[in-house]
């Protein structure tokens, strides 16, 4: 079971099992999910949100752009370079360290494992994490696996920590909203 902050959603997951990469191809994982993370951020940023914010609106309006074309050059060069489908989708609970899901076809053992992530249906570019498997255990339908984040770098903790806030704080006002009306 997780623990502490995080939410549910029903995402496309894919994994393939191995030891993790070298620290070069981290290296470039972690950059390119610094980069997936920080557009996502953006482009969930309320407006109201960023009107009470103090700070520049010009230096926040560019930050934007520049995560924006960051993410759009990233998407390009992967887009180019890849035309594989995507993952089935699954019943999934994330933390920023955690991650729990119901997998209907083939599961991992226990072990290392990289996950791809696509955390978002407006980005065609998953997050790669690599992760070691704790749990997987056969349930009705499939098999529930439960793998711990491994070598992610801080700017990806803390911006999957947020990413994961987000959504939790976004299901929770959801809840909330849905008991008023």
């Amino acid at each position: 079971m997780i623990s502490g902050v995080y939410y549910q959603s029903e995402i496309p997951v894919g994994w393939q099992a191995g030891a993790p990469p070298s620290a070069a191809v981290l290296h470039e994982w972690m950059h390119t999910n610094a980069v997936i993370l920080h557009a996502l951020a953006s482009m969930e940023t309320q407006s109201s949100a960023r009107e009470s914010e103090f700070g520049n609106d010009v230096e926040k309006k560019l930050d934007r752009v520049e995560a924006k074309l960051d993410l759009a050059l990233n998407l390009l060069s992967h887009l180019l370079a890849q035309h594989a489908p995507k993952p089935e989708t699954c019943p999934v609970t994330l933390s920023a360290s955690t991650i729990e899901w119901v997998s209907h076809g083939a599961a991992p053992a226990r072990g290392n494992i990289v996950l791809s992530l696509f955390i978002n249906p407006r980005l065609p570019q998953p997050l790669l994490l690599p992760a070691n498997v704790r749990e997987s255990v056969a349930v009705a339908g499939g098999t529930r696996i439960i793998a711990d984040f491994t070598h992610l770098n801080e700017e990806v903790k803390d911006s999957l920590e947020r990413t994961v806030f987000r959504n939790h704080r976004r299901h929770i006002q959801a809840m909330h909203d849905n008991r008023q009306g």
